[in-house]
Order: structure tokens, then C-alpha cells, then sequence
């Protein structure tokens, strides 16, 4: 039930009294009204007035605060190894230029520790002379033909290779089988007809006798592969380096089509690279080989006395696309002779390490190739941690695999080969070697180009092009 109003009770409020009241205490009423309102106007109204002036005083509080920050801020100083030390500092116009000078410095520093790298991968290295005619590209029209490209390149390279093997140490094989048998056979019937006094050796009966006879043949062989060793640095089994040195037949017969052209500009390049690999292989082995002195000379030790006793195989693991399966049949894949597409050489590009790829997490890319190949060498077995490092302080080389097992020595020796007293094994090595392409994309055909993905080096700004083949035809 709602309550409802009663106003009748207001009728007998009699007015007159209140209005004759209220003239008589008009003054402390009206004062008590002053005190206990006034102060509530007085707010109300003041509120109104200060609210936008403290959000004036609050802007200004929070401008002044953004100016403090502004006056100090954090810089990251790079340190020459790399590190980055986070340092607060006040902004002015002096630290601006020192932080600019230092940046400057870091980036030649950083650009000359690459050329540097450059100039130690390239080691003064270039495609033969004569071979310069052809590659990146012919001089002349006339030369894009693949048989001239096989009758007068390739017996450059034949002839680089050859002068390459003689160069670098003293590698042979044992003496020929028939030198040996010679040898002995003279030794035989100078002790039959000189010390025995017999004609042939079915004579011999005399067990005294055969066992003397036997004994010098046996020094006579021994004697012979001593001789052979005394000049020798290292053995080198028959077909140890594979080399590939035989050009991809022109398709359809044709030796001036385009594709078969570019083919094989890819593959003369390819077996020069192959040297380089080979090259720095040898020298590595040389250094383990040799006897270094006091003043830095080094002495090349002879095969008997040295660590590495006989190169058995050597293989480079070729581009991928230039040894076609089918090569040897006549086929011969097409090769590009557009622009080669793929990113340009960037020394400033992140390079992210690939474990997946490699155990080192080394891959080719756009900076550089990684060439692999496999060493296989007879070694003494103590010997085996010098070689890896002489392997590993060579041009960028890692080794990515070992294995090994005992050598024979004494059926070794049977072959004619003298690899001393010393405990050897037949070592395989798995070898990765870096191959920066600021250099070798510099004489690199556009065959050769295409097969890696490269665009070479970027044409510097005032060419108008971003990103064009630094090589190629």
C-alpha cells in the first residue's frame, strides 16, 4: 500500500506568527544561512575555475619531465669484439660526433677485416693466363664454340695442373715394377755367377746358400725403395687426385649453341676452382711435412722421416648441375644465358649458421661457397692431430669428418712404398673450405653463376644499378 502525502496539517500553521518571528531574528537567521552556505558556493564555484588551471599546471609538469628524459638518454657503444655496452649520457653535439667518429671507425675496421679475409681466401690467385680469354666470357665471338673451348682452353688447365703438382712439394709413386724386377734379376745373377759360382739358381741347394741369395734380393729391393724415397715428399698412389677434365659434348652437335656454350664456360671454371681446392689441400700436407727452424724456415722432411706418408685419394665434390650423369653420353643440360638470377654479394648480410646442412653450420650462400671434398692419406697414427690442424689453419678449411684404420705397413712396403718404423693408419678425412665470392665470382661465367644463384657484386651507385652480374658473358 503506497503511503500518500497528508498536506492538511499545513492549514493550521498560522503565518503570521512565523512572518513576526522571522522579522525579529532576520539578522542571526541570515548570518547562519552566510556561514553554512557561503563555504559550499565558495567550493563549487572555486572548482569550476581551478580544474583547467591544473590541467595547464599538469601539462607543463609533464613537458618539463619529457625534456628531462630527453637531456639523458641511453647510447650502445660497440666494442671492437663485437660486445655492446649500454651507457646514460647527456645529448649535446660533441657526443653526437664522437658516436659518429666511433660508428665510422667500427665499419672501416669491420670492412678492412673482410677485405682481408678476401685477400687471404684469394692468396694472389687467378684463372691461367691464357684461360683469361675465355673466361668470364670469350674475347671474341669467334671463341664461343665448344670445341675450341676443349682443343685450346682446357690444355691450359692440363698444363696449370701439371706445373700445380711439381710446384708444391715432391710427389711420386713408388719405382716402376719393372725397374724393380731388373734390379733384383741383376742382383741374382751377380750373386750366382759372383759369390755362389753358379749359373741359375735352380743350382742352389745348399740351404745356407738360398737362405744368402734371398737375403740379397731382399736388400736389393729394400735398398731400391730407399733410393726411391730419399727424393720424395710424400707418395702419391696412380689416379689419387681425381681431376675432371673432360668437357660435356655439344648438344646435337652443335659447338656454337648458346647452352652448351655456357656449359662448358661452367665447367672450365669448375676445374679451376677445383685446383684452388686441391692446392690448398697440398699445402696443408707440405706444412706437416716440413721441419720449421728458429727463423722460420722450413725444411721439407724426406717421405720416410715426414708425418703424411702417401696421398691415396683426393676428391672434390663437384658443383651441383655441371657433372651431368649423362654427360659422358653426348647430352649436355641447358645452361642460362639470361642474367643469372639469385641475391648480389652483401659482406654487411646476417649469414645464419645451418646445423642442419653441416656439422659447423657452414652452407653456401650468398656471401660465399662452401666446396666440399675427401682426403684420404696414410699417416703416422700420432701425427694425426697436427694434420687436422694444418688442414684447419689453411684458406677457411674445416675438417667435418674423420675416420681411420691401420695402415699395413709391410704390405706397403711389398708395393714399394717406405713409410718408416713408425705406427701409421689410413686416415679419411671429410673436408669443408670457404670461397668468399666478393673474388671468385670476378672471372665466374654466367653458366657457373646461374648454377649457384649468384648475382655478383652489386654495380656501385653511380652505375644506376642496384644489383647487376659483376662477371659473365
Amino acid at each position: 500500500m503506497s503511503a500518500k502525502l497528508d498536506l492538511s496539517a499545513l492549514k493550521n500553521i498560522d503565518f503570521d506568527k512565523w512572518i513576526a518571528f522571522l522579522k525579529q531574528r532576520w539578522v542571526p537567521i541570515t548570518c547562519g544561512l552566510i556561514v553554512i552556505i557561503a563555504p559550499l558556493a565558495a567550493y563549487f564555484s572555486l572548482d569550476f575555475v581551478r580544474a583547467p588551471v591544473v590541467a595547464k599546471i599538469k601539462d607543463r609538469v609533464d613537458a618539463y619531465e619529457k625534456l628531462g628524459g630527453l637531456e639523458k638518454t641511453s647510447v650502445d657503444v660497440r666494442a671492437a669484439d663485437g660486445s655492446v655496452k649500454t651507457e646514460s649520457a647527456f645529448i649535446n653535439k660533441a657526443l653526437i660526433e664522437e658516436l659518429t667518429k666511433h660508428q665510422e671507425a667500427l665499419a672501416a675496421d669491420a670492412q678492412g677485416i673482410y677485405q682481408s679475409a678476401v685477400d687471404r681466401n684469394r692468396a694472389g690467385r687467378s684463372v691461367a693466363g691464357e684461360l683469361a680469354t675465355y673466361l668470364p666470357k670469350p674475347k671474341t665471338e669467334n671463341l664461343r664454340n665448344v670445341d675450341l673451348l676443349r682443343d685450346n682452353a682446357l690444355p691450359v688447365l692440363v698444363t696449370q695442373r701439371d706445373a700445380l703438382m711439381t710446384s708444391i712439394m715432391k710427389m711420386a709413386g713408388p719405382s716402376k715394377s719393372e725397374e724393380a724386377l731388373d734390379r733384383v734379376q741383376r742382383a741374382e745373377t751377380e750373386h750366382l755367377t759372383g759369390v755362389l759360382m753358379k749359373k741359375q739358381r735352380s743350382e742352389v741347394t745348399d740351404p745356407k746358400e738360398l737362405a744368402e741369395l734371398n737375403a740379397r734380393l731382399v736388400d736389393t729391393r729394400l735398398a731400391l725403395i730407399t733410393e726411391n724415397a730419399a727424393g720424395i715428399e710424400v707418395y702419391l698412389r696412380p689416379g689419387a687426385i681425381v681431376w675432371r677434365d673432360k668437357l660435356a659434348s655439344a648438344k646435337d652437335g652443335d659447338s656454337k649453341a648458346a647452352p652448351g656454350v655456357e656449359f662448358a664456360l661452367a665447367q672450365l671454371f669448375q676445374f679451376q676452382w677445383d685446383m684452388w681446392v686441391v692446392e690448398d689441400v697440398l699445402k696443408a700436407i707440405r706444412q706437416v711435412n716440413s721441419k720449421t727452424d728458429a727463423s722460420g724456415k722450413q725444411t721439407p722432411l724426406g717421405v720416410v722421416q715426414a708425418p703424411v706418408k702417401c696421398i691415396n685419394r683426393l676428391l672434390v665434390t663437384p658443383i651441383p648441375g655441371l657433372v651431368p650423369a649423362d654427360a659422358a653420353a653426348g647430352a649436355t643440360p641447358d645452361a642460362s644465358t639470361e642474367a643469372p638470377a639469385g641475391e648480389a654479394i652483401d659482406p654487411k648480410a646476417d649469414v645464419a649458421p645451418d646445423f642442419a646442412a653441416s656439422i659447423n653450420g657452414l652452407r653456401t650462400n650468398q656471401l660465399f661457397d662452401v666446396r666440399d671434398a675427401t682426403l684420404v692419406v696414410v699417416c703416422e697414427t700420432s701425427a694425426i692431430p697436427k694434420l687436422v690442424n694444418a688442414l684447419s689453419a689453411q684458406n677457411f678449411i674445416t675438417v667435418t669428418g674423420l675416420s681411420l684404420v691401420p695402415a699395413d705397413t709391410f704390405a706397403a712396403a711389398r708395393q714399394g712404398y717406405a713409410f718408416g718404423s713408425q705406427p701409421c693408419s689410413e686416415v679419411t678425412l671429410k673436408l669443408q673450405s670457404v670461397w668468399l665470392r666478393d673474388w671468385t665470382t670476378e672471372s665466374m661465367p654466367k653458366g657457373m653463376m646461374a648454377a649457384i644463384k649468384t648475382a655478383g657484386k652489386p654495380a656501385p651507385p653511380e652505375a644506376g644499378a642496384s644489383a647487376a652480374p659483376a662477371a659473365g658473358g
